[in-house]
């Protein structure tokens, strides 16, 4: 589950921390105006995913531009359609950064190196009492294993 907060009345481990990351398209770094500053944002749409939809006021506010306004926001409800969206230079996105490193793909580029810790993590959440169930302990213990993790 992708989330900001997790009720306190329930088991919750997060699994991951993440970077907010602006990506463009690589031509947008080339030619005779190049995207170099965060300011230029303002002449560009943001584009945000409607189940992390504080990714571009946070980034915002970290990056100390509370006051930039870009162009236009547009929602999306795939990841996968906004870094085609954004390849296709209809805007940048403010996204997580495995989002962008997991796309390996070459008309996409971080743009500035501004790093922002997003406020979303992927958690594993359950009641209390289940995880004296098998199956979720063993579910459980072996996400974290999978991932690295240390033990609680």
């Amino acid at each position: 589950m992708l989330q900001r907060d997790v009720d306190p009345a329930l088991y919750a481990r997060r699994l991951d921390r993440n970077t907010i990351y602006v990506i463009g398209q690589r031509d947008m770094t080339l030619g005779d105006s190049p995207i170099t500053d965060p300011r230029q944002l303002a002449m560009l749409t943001a584009l945000v995913h409607r189940d992390i939809p504080d990714t571009f006021a946070t980034w915002r506010n970290a990056a100390g531009l509370g006051d930039l306004e870009p162009r236009a926001i547009d929602h999306f409800d795939s990841g996968a359609l906004m870094l085609e969206a954004v390849a296709q230079g209809l805007g940048v996105a403010f996204m997580h950064a495995n989002h962008f490193e997991d796309a390996h793909d070459p008309r996409l580029v971080r743009l500035f190196d501004i790093a922002v810790e997003s406020p979303y993590s992927y958690w594993f959440v359950c009641r209390p009492r289940a995880l004296q169930q098998r199956p979720v302990k063993l579910f459980h213990d072996w996400l974290i294993a999978a991932l690295g993790l240390p033990d609680d």
